[in-house]
């Protein structure tokens, strides 16, 4: 396991992946080498190998298991390193993770990137209306200050919540009245 945490700092991606995947493929055991690496690792890329292993394995669980993932994922939230937060706000969303309060806070990240990340894992989560209906819309009024917010509004509402938009009453209207209903 020793040897496995310490390939996923190696130069080559192609080595790093595939020790993610042995320790994704070892269950708990693997698990528990990930959250540490995911924790405490000195190289940024061996912590998003680990955070993409433990998303692989919360994919694969259920019940306790999984939120067990969850909370080692939604843990490093606050990660001072900006794309470790990125990366955990993607693995909330790739994973369905109940972890809405750290997606609400990395609505409200300084990096923009995660930022991005985090309203687009807020649109795909099943509990997307505690979100979106949270003070100021932080999910949707991030996606409308951006320069495609008309799209990503559209094609995000449309597609992942089919009749969302008709329930919000935004069926058939163009980008301003869409940031007027809204009030962004």
């Amino acid at each position: 396991n020793r040897e496995l945490e310490r390939l996923l700092a190696h130069a080559d991606m192609r080595v790093r992946q595939e020790a993610q995947f042995e320790l994704v493929n070892r269950g708990e055991k693997g698990g528990d080498v990930l959250a540490k690496a995911a924790k405490s690792n000195d190289s940024q890329l061996a912590r998003i190998h680990a955070i993409w292993g433990l998303t692989q394995l919360a994919r694969a669980s259920v019940g306790e298991q999984k939120q067990e993932y969850a909370i080692r994922i939604a843990s490093l939230a606050s990660d001072k390193d900006a794309e470790v937060r990125a990366q955990v706000a993607k693995a909330i969303g790739d994973a369905r993770l109940n972890a809405q309060g750290e997606t609400i806070k990395l609505l409200r990240d300084e990096a923009p990137r995660v930022r991005m990340l985090a309203a687009i894992s807020a649109l795909s989560l099943v509990a997307y209306l505690a979100i979106l209906l949270v003070p100021g819309g932080l999910a949707l009024g991030f996606l409308a200050r951006q320069n495609q917010c008309h799209l990503l509004l559209t094609l995000r509402l449309r597609h992942l919540f089919g009749g969302l938009h008709r329930l919000l009453g935004l069926d058939g209207l163009g980008e301003r009245e869409v940031r007027a209903r809204l009030r962004l």
